[in-house]
This record gives structure tokens, C-alpha cells and sequence, in this order.
């Protein structure tokens, strides 16, 4: 019995860990996969509702309720059409695409994450580039910070 209790408590920690627990480290690396999941995957919803966050800096984040209170559903309103239509571009321009988290810097509730980027685009070209994204931990966790102009 004792040996399924300590099974189990492992397990616990293990998956804990897994998640990033209190390390915003971890859990801005994770959300740096995430961000790669859902451009492969295309899963507009979970992209809006799990990895982006519209926010411009030194303003608080647009929340459910903002949206509620604002005409025509918030800024949040074209997240996914916008997502999408990005998402059609890049397929279109790019065959190929791979992204390697290579610097991470978090200070409090902010940070910076850098991806290094090699694509090959359609015509046989590459190319290669570090590209820095924004994150802020929101309520829900963390966010990449993308500002209500696109």
C-alpha cells in the first residue's frame, strides 16, 4: 500500500513539475511551445484563449468582462479570423519552419523570450533569425503580449 502512495505522490510531483509549478522560467519556456503547437496545429481558439494576450504596455490586459462592457465583443472580437488569415500567409509563403527557444529574460510579471527561427520559404530560399517575443503573466498564466494593432 505503501509503495501505491508513494507511486502516486511521484506522479503528483512529477506532473507539477511538468507544468512549470512557481519557476515563471519554466513556464514561459512551456508557453514558448505552446505559441510553436498551435502554429503547427492551427487552433485558432486555443491560441486567442491559451498563448495570446492583446495588451499594449502599461495597460492592464483586455478581460472577458472588458470585452463584455465594450461594442462589438472588444479588440479580442477578430483574434481568431486575424490568427487564421497570419496562419494562411505563412503556410503560403513558408514549407518549412523551425524554432528554438535561445535566450529567456523574466522580470516579475514581464519578460522577453527570443526564438531562434530557420524557415525554408516555398521557392527553395531560407532563412534564418532571432525573434523576440514579449510575455506578461495575466491572471491566466502567461501570454505573449501582442498589441491591439496586430
Amino acid at each position: 500500500m505503501r509503495s501505491r502512495s508513494a507511486a502516486v505522490a511521484l506522479a503528483v510531483l512529477a506532473l507539477a513539475a511538468g507544468c512549470g509549478g512557481d519557476d515563471p522560467e519554466k513556464q514561459v519556456t512551456e508557453l514558448m511551445s505552446e505559441l510553436r503547437q498551435v502554429q503547427e496545429s492551427g487552433d485558432a481558439e486555443k491560441a486567442c484563449e491559451e498563448v495570446y494576450v492583446v495588451q499594449e504596455r502599461g495597460r492592464e490586459p483586455e478581460t472577458e468582462e472588458s470585452e463584455e462592457e465594450g461594442e462589438g465583443g472588444g479588440e479580442r472580437a477578430g483574434y481568431e479570423p486575424a490568427f487564421e488569415r497570419v496562419l494562411e500567409q505563412r503556410r503560403a509563403a513558408v514549407k518549412g519552419l523551425e524554432t528554438k527557444l535561445v535566450r529567456l529574460d523574466v522580470e516579475g510579471d514581464e519578460g522577453t523570450a527570443v526564438l531562434h527561427t530557420s524557415a525554408t520559404r516555398t521557392d527553395g530560399s531560407t532563412f534564418e533569425r532571432d525573434v523576440p517575443y514579449a510575455v506578461v503573466h495575466t491572471e491566466e498564466g502567461w501570454r505573449v503580449r501582442i498589441s491591439p494593432e496586430g
